[in-house]
C-alpha cells in the first residue's frame, strides 16, 4: 500500500509511506462449507426452538 498525506486543497505533504499488506488467514473451500453448515443448523435449530417454546401465561 502507498500511502500520502493530503491537505485540505488536496496538495501532498510529508513523505510518501509504502507498506506491505500480508494476510495470513486462509480459508479453504471445505472450511467453508464446513461454516456455512454449522451457521444453518443453527438457524434450524433456533426456529426449532421458537416453534416448540412453552409460553408464559402471562403473554
Amino acid at each position: 500500500a502507498h500511502i500520502t498525506l493530503l491537505d485540505h486543497n488536496g496538495d501532498t505533504f510529508g513523505s510518501a509511506q509504502n507498506t506491505d499488506i500480508t494476510s495470513v488467514l486462509r480459508i479453504s473451500d471445505m472450511t467453508g462449507f464446513i461454516i456455512i453448515g454449522f451457521s444453518l443448523l443453527l438457524g434450524l435449530v433456533g426456529l426449532w426452538r421458537q416453534f416448540h417454546r412453552k409460553k408464559d401465561p402471562d403473554e
